[in-house]
């Protein structure tokens, strides 16, 4: 788990010219599109889910079950 500007500065080592930029990750973080942990006021960010997303290989989400609201019966 890295900071958004952690993972960036791994990108710009790894390639000088990248184009992912700290503000880049943390929109894809705050649109749910990578996975990530708040922690305090800092979002810590899978680095090995982040490069899976970047090389294509997206996991889909399993889906949520839906929750049922029992309907109470009125007495009148």
């Amino acid at each position: 788990m890295r900071t958004i500007d952690q993972c960036a500065e791994l990108f710009k080592q790894q390639d000088p010219d990248t184009k992912v930029t700290k503000t880049y990750i943390r929109t894809m973080v705050l649109e749910n599109k990578i996975p990530h942990v708040v922690c305090g006021n800092k979002y810590l960010v899978n680095l090995d889910k982040l490069i899976e997303y970047f090389s294509g290989v997206e996991e889909k989400p399993e889906p949520k079950p839906e929750k049922r609201v029992k309907i109470r019966r009125m007495i009148v």
